[in-house]
């Protein structure tokens, strides 16, 4: 006599939303898929996720270093060794954020995979 067979165990896809979304405050937008018992497919997306933001950091943090000193370079031959100060927010940094937008991108199309697997349809990102 065959066993009966368990019924999948459906998900709250508003859940994983919820969850994945939270997860951006600890840097894992991936984390929905530990609700969805995709253990493998988050731990590969949130390790990739740090890895790219790594990388962002990096050049970022060059980027302003470099034109930090480039900066007060020309300030203080224009200006006769004034002392000025390099922000975050200054218009040579406005120069970063386009190394942040693909980012926030990868960040949204993570959550929109959680979301869509949670509903059933077809994932957007590829599984492992």
């Amino acid at each position: 006599m065959a066993t009966p067979t368990k019924p999948q165990e459906t998900r709250d896809p508003s859940i994983a939303l919820l969850i994945s979304v939270a997860g951006l405050f600890v840097a894992a937008p991936a984390l929905g898929y530990l609700y969805l018992n995709d253990m493998r497919k988050a731990v590969i997306y949130i390790l990739g996720f740090w890895a790219v933001l790594a990388v962002a950091g990096a050049m970022v943090f060059v980027w302003s270093f470099v034109s930090n000193e480039a900066l007060k370079a020309v300030l203080n031959a224009l200006n006769g060794l004034g002392a000025y100060q390099f922000y975050f927010a200054s218009s040579a940094a406005i120069c970063n954020w386009p190394i942040l937008l693909p980012i926030i991108a990868m960040a949204f199309i993570i959550i929109a995979d959680v979301h869509s697997t949670a509903q059933g349809e077809n994932p957007i990102l590829p599984g492992f």
